[in-house]
């Protein structure tokens, strides 16, 4: 079994090069890890790349980690398991040390059990004046601010001090949470159930939308950008659900973190593509400076790296618009934030379609001969690319013989499901 299967390293290669550093930090705590063995351990694998520890077998990887004795099946096993729960252990305290209010408010909860009134008023003024300073109102925001008027609220009862004075005030901010959660996961289950056709049962939408509207609570920002953001998924042939949801979206992103900034900026895309795809072409503009912003400001990156599927869809939206400057600046820019397991084939196949675009054919078909795609749909995009090639420039032959082994390779591929049709009818109208 190679090192890459190994649930420990599934962890590893997920770190960034900063929290592999800080976990070796953390191992040289004994409040942390009572055992200097694995922070030995850990020094002799971190001088490994990823990509050349993923390689290695179970033998060569117990002799980096215990070069003085002979191989032990059982003691990897332990070995790895426990610097697992270590980091496990490491990954829960730095995310806990990121989210800062989690830290925070349990601190308030240490000050209220010990009775330390003094510093539990000075800790709840320290927090409510950063809750305040941010910019952020989204779900989390309304969450925080619940829990820390009904903390403070349960503080004065025990001291006796006075009856609760925030018991309206923190109602409002549970009900603010609960409406952005419920707007934001019908959004998710209405778009699955577009996709799928598939039916969900939405429990208390009805009744929410309806208390938004009794109250007014369209008033406010977020709760109004969600409204509208549900009714463009429940409507979209309705304008003006589509457009108030983009405007309100360009207006507040500021408001929102930028987990939730990314989910919306491709609830918008999936929309601008879906009246692409009805023929309304004046949106392709929108989308490729969409995808430049997005990506850009971070929203659509996923930590440090860049999806595959962002990076080609960007890439493509640009050739249809023949922004070919702007499309090959971007391929290079963002191969490296790709995953390093899809990089190389991913950034090959971008380059092809682009010198393909541009009307240069025999470097679009060098680049797709030289690169062996391993991935199955990507390996079908690049053969139908590289029939289309043969057949532009009039390589009858050499394309009669490609399109019956492309047949063939079709047809022993199992799990394709539609694709199969689909991709059988191309050869088959490429051959007329």
């Amino acid at each position: 079994m190679e090192t890459k299967k190994i649930h420990l390293f599934r962890l590893w290669f997920s770190l960034s090069a900063k929290e592999l550093t800080n976990f070796g930090e953390y191992l040289t705590i004994k409040a942390f890890n009572r055992k200097v063995e694995y922070y030995k351990i850990y020094k002799r694998l971190a001088m490994f790349r990823s990509v050349d520890l993923a390689k290695l077998s179970r033998d060569k990887l117990f002799q980096i980690m215990f070069p003085d004795q002979a191989f032990d099946d059982q003691l990897l096993r332990n070995t790895c398991f426990k610097l697992q729960q270590l980091l496990q252990r490491f990954l829960v305290i730095e995310k806990i040390n990121l989210r800062d209010f989690s830290a925070q408010t349990t601190l308030l909860d240490i000050f209220r059990e010990r009775e330390l009134n003094d510093l539990f008023q000075q800790q709840l003024r320290k927090i409510k004046a950063s809750q305040e300073r941010q910019s952020l109102r989204d779900y989390d925001y309304y969450q925080n601010k619940f829990t820390l008027l009904d903390t403070e609220d349960s503080h004065s009862v025990s001291q006796l001090r006075s009856q609760p004075t925030h018991f309206q005030e923190a109602d409002q901010a549970l009900d603010y949470h609960f409406i952005l959660r419920k707007l934001r996961q019908s959004c998710n289950l209405l778009g699955h159930q577009n996709l799928y056709a598939v039916d969900y049962d939405f429990g208390l939408l009805d009744q929410v939308l309806e208390y938004m509207k009794e109250k007014k609570l369209n008033q406010v920002p977020v709760l109004d950008l969600y409204y509208n953001c549900y009714y463009s998924l429940a409507k979209p042939e309705s304008d003006e659900y589509f457009f108030k949801f983009r405007d309100l979206l360009s207006a507040q992103e500021q408001l929102l973190s930028v987990t939730e900034t990314g989910e919306l900026y491709l609830r918008l895309l999936n929309q601008y593509i879906r009246r692409i795809n009805q023929g309304q072409n004046e949106y392709l503009e929108a989308v490729f400076e969409l995808y430049l912003s997005g990506i850009t400001r971070g929203y659509l990156m996923e930590g440090q790296y860049l999806s595959r599927f962002i990076y080609r869809n960007a890439i493509f939206s640009g050739l249809k618009l023949e922004r070919f400057s702007a499309v090959h600046d971007f391929i290079y820019q963002y191969k490296n934030k790709l995953d390093k397991t899809y990089r190389d084939a991913t950034f090959y196949f971008c380059l092809t379609r682009y010198h393909y675009a541009m009307g240069d054919l025999e470097t679009a078909a060098d680049l797709l001969e030289q690169y062996d795609y391993k991935d199955l749909l990507s390996n079908l995009a690049a053969k139908i690319l590289l029939a289309k090639i043969y057949y532009e420039r009039q390589e009858s032959s050499v394309l009669e013989y490609f399109l019956i082994s492309f047949t063939a390779f079709i047809k022993r591929k199992k799990g394709l499901g539609y694709h199969r049709t689909s991709y059988l009818n191309f050869i088959s109208f490429l051959k007329k």
